[in-house]
């Protein structure tokens, strides 16, 4: 007996097709569940408690041997008196290291004039190397400060003092003396390290740094203001959204905990035994944006873009209320920070390199806050599979317009980067920005579709969409949560219009729920808060102009994920929101085949008879 032939069917599964037809009541719960879940990762009842995973780093924390707190105050005294004087700074640092007898050079550098100045500015860093004493210098560690920051520079010189009798040191060494405390000194004298070429604009007195030491396993930074204080805060963040192994963060709270100060993440300072929702929000919050468009700050921030790991320890004078530390604590917590990588075996490994800080003592690691992404994205997933069912019988003809738009949204927005890169020294910046989106709207809006076009619209774009969320949330998870803020809910009004949806719905829709619309929140989070409208609307153009330099000089990829990928999938978009479905001429032409299929028909019955 012959076996049944098993019929395959053209139609989908009926279990999905049957999940789509629900997609509207499935994503909602998702949704629910999406806010759920944050507020558990936020509350800690799913998260995890800081520890030190490489041992070799607790050397640090035992009782420190610096304490030439005269030597400090008398640093401290004579830099006071010429504070005012860069060159005087500058010189002074490199005449104590020479008394020292500590290896000491300099790194001279011209800015070029551009289109905005006409000047030439000159600018010096200077660097001091105490060789390793029980091992060839392979390895380095690396303490950087700002010279505008005397109280820092104090604290750098006490130390370098003091390190330069110790016998135990197996790696060298370095002392950064960052010109202005700027982003660029910095990576002027990086890049210069690491043999990397100069970037246009600047030019080097010498081609090569006179001196080097090994390869940096770890670096702090200083950014001190007064000589009492009660908080100590630890900044982590760096450019791209990288982060520095954990290990080194823990390291860095403990130091500041066993000094005697409260430590601060995120702007927010909390005990090692005060935790609750509010600040646990806030600092997830404040996190969450930060790490997302504060790329350069501090200035140790642009060590991410040489696979170094660094914090900076940040405090401020206190004006009253009680004393916690003083300058001698962070000479302290210096060297603790100093003797722990001093003894690490090897580089950083053991802990994670990808998280979320809610508490200077909690943390959500990428294994818990992922599933919150998948949360979030899932309601896209069903809407976007039942445009590709409504697809039948799809031809490369029916739906060439489509395809020719979408390539012409991502050729639009190539356009629009290369006009920002060029022109953003230039006046007429501004109105390019204003103006360019504005006519490319005008091109779009109300574009006339047939079904199958307007379904393969759909599914094309919001398929990219996931896919680009899916793909940027691997590396940089506060910046896809950001993106999705502002990108999904346009993007899910856009699958569920039909033709029967009103233009003034479509109008208000946009209104209300374009990326620019939704931005604004953020936008008056970190630009507006207590400051008139005018000086919102400066911050706003220098932020951006910010952004921009950073990508062109330090490879951030901010700008470019704006401009390009993101900028191209709302130009998509919005051409589905206000499109015309108009099926009458796939209607005739339907008419016309069954016409000709019925002539046809009876041509041959009359050849027959």
């Amino acid at each position: 007996m012959l076996r049944t032939r098993s019929i395959r069917s053209s139609q989908p599964p009926a279990f999905l097709m049957n999940l789509t037809k629900h997609s509207a009541l499935i994503g909602f719960l998702f949704f629910v569940l999406a806010i759920i879940y944050t507020f558990l990762l936020i509350s800690g009842e799913i998260g995890e408690y800081t520890k030190i995973q490489e041992n070799a780093l607790l050397a640090g924390l035992v009782d420190e041997r610096w304490h030439d707190i005269n030597k400090l105050s008398q640093l401290l005294e004579d830099l006071g008196e010429i504070k005012n004087n860069q060159i005087e700074v500058r010189n002074f640092i490199f005449d104590e290291f020479v008394r020292m007898r500590v290896e000491v050079y300099r790194q001279k550098f011209k800015l070029l004039p551009s289109s905005k100045s006409n000047n030439t500015s000159n600018g010096e860093n200077i660097y001091g190397i105490i060789r390793a004493f029980r091992a060839s210098p392979v390895e380095a560690i690396l303490l950087a400060v700002p010279t505008t920051s005397i109280e820092s520079i104090a604290v750098a010189l006490a130390f370098a003092d003091y390190a330069k009798d110790q016998l135990y040191w197996s790696r060298d060494l370095v002392f950064l003396f960052v010109d202005g405390g700027t982003t660029q000194s910095a990576d002027i004298w990086l890049s210069a390290y690491h043999g990397q070429q100069q970037k246009e604009g600047i030019e080097l007195i010498d081609d090569e740094l006179e001196a080097h030491g090994g390869t940096f396993i770890g670096a702090f930074g200083l950014d001190i203001d007064g000589s009492v204080f009660e908080n100590v805060e630890v900044l982590h963040g760096m450019i791209n959204g990288k982060l520095p192994n954990m290990d080194l963060f823990d390291l860095a709270v403990l130091l500041t905990e066993k000094a005697g100060a409260i430590p601060t993440v995120h702007k927010i300072t909390r005990a090692r035994n005060h935790f609750n929702f509010r600040g646990a929000a806030n600092t997830f919050l404040n996190g969450i944006i930060s790490l997302s468009f504060n790329e350069l700050e501090p200035f140790t921030a642009i060590y991410g873009r040489y696979g170094i790991n660094a914090v900076t320890l940040r405090a401020h004078k206190k004006h009253s209320g009680p004393i916690s530390i003083d300058l001698s604590d962070i000479v302290k917590i210096i060297e603790g920070g100093m003797r722990s990588l001093n003894n690490l075996l090897e580089k950083f490994h053991h802990s994670y390199l990808l998280y979320l800080i809610i508490h200077p003592h909690r943390f959500v690691p990428a294994a818990l806050y992922m599933p919150l992404f998948g949360l979030i994205v899932a309601p896209m997933f069903l809407p976007t599979l039942r445009e590709w069912f409504l697809l039948n019988q799809i031809t490369t003809t029916s739906i060439l317009p489509s395809i020719k738009f979408i390539c012409f949204s991502h050729l639009l927005s190539f356009l629009f980067y290369i006009l920002q890169i060029n022109l953003f020294k230039e006046n007429i910046f501004i109105l390019i920005n204003l103006l360019f989106p504005l006519i490319i709207l005008l091109l779009i809006f109300r574009i006339k579709l047939n079904s199958k076009n307007l379904h393969f619209s759909r599914f094309v774009v919001n398929l990219e969409l996931l896919l680009f969320l899916g793909a940027l949330s691997l590396v940089h998870f506060p910046l896809t949560l950001i993106l999705c803020f502002v990108l999904l809910p346009i993007a899910i009004v856009g699958l569920s219009i039909s033709k029967s949806t009103s233009f003034l719905c479509r109008l208000l829709f946009f209104i209300f729920l374009n990326p620019i619309s939704l931005s604004l929140p953020i936008i008056y989070y970190r630009l507006c808060t207590s400051i008139t409208i005018n000086k919102c609307w400066n911050n706003l153009i220098l932020n951006l102009i910010e952004i921009i330099k950073s990508h062109l000089f330090y490879g951030s990829w901010l700008f470019a994920l704006l401009i390009g990928p993101v900028f191209a999938i709302c130009l998509c978009q919005i051409q589905i929101l206000f499109s015309i479905v108009d099926d009458s001429k796939i209607k005739e032409k339907e008419g016309d085949e069954i016409v000709e299929s019925k002539e046809l028909k009876s041509d041959q019955e009359k050849n027959n008879e």
